[in-house]
């Protein structure tokens, strides 16, 4: 089966924001990134399974993708829960706050938030899930948390090291899994 993870298109924040899981706009952008995100894709005739995080920005793109068809949403596809850090410029963030969680990001979670451990579990819940539940290609709209999330279990990139994978808004990673076994292609 063939597997296309794709992240929301450019958001209209300003730069420096946190916003994990807080449900912002997008760009002005958007029908443009989509498009181009679209010649990506092959046919949306294809039965695809689709699978969004239940973000707007994510539900949006979904819907200009495919429209007129039926996806599901599920919150374990969101981004990471930045807690009391949500819509705040990091710049804003104290210190004395942020320093913990900088240093050990994997295992310190933050303010009323969550680690990264505890993203993994959610992300790989879901992932196995959706991976059992038919052999049908699909296409998962979502952030570049989960994205590289998902990469650090199939391709077993360290933890601390797997934000260094860059994950641009609009990106395309296509994963073809056959026999228990992952091939990845950024598009």
């Amino acid at each position: 089966m063939d597997i296309y993870l794709i992240r929301h298109t450019s958001v209209d924040v300003p730069k420096g924001l946190c916003y994990g899981q807080s449900d912002v706009h997008l760009a002005k952008t958007f029908e443009e990134e989509a498009k181009v995100i679209q010649k990506k894709l092959p046919s949306t005739q294809v039965d695809f399974d689709l699978h969004s995080s239940p973000l707007s920005r994510c539900t949006n793109l979904m819907e200009f993708l495919f429209p007129e068809k039926v996806f599901q949403t599920d919150k374990r596809w969101m981004e990471m829960n930045f807690g009391d850090w949500e819509m705040k410029l990091w710049n804003d963030i104290p210190e004395d706050e942020s320093q913990p969680w900088m240093q050990d990001f994997v295992n310190v979670p933050t303010p009323n938030g969550e680690s990264f451990l505890q993203m993994i579990a959610r992300v790989k819940a879901v992932w196995e899930e959706t991976l059992q539940q038919s052999t049908n290609d699909r296409v998962i709209v979502c952030h570049g948390g989960v994205i590289r999330t998902i990469l650090h279990l199939i391709l077993e990139i360290p933890a601390q090291k797997v934000f260094a994978v860059d994950i641009d808004y609009g990106a395309v990673i296509k994963i073809q899994y056959k026999y228990g076994f992952f091939k990845v292609k950024f598009l």
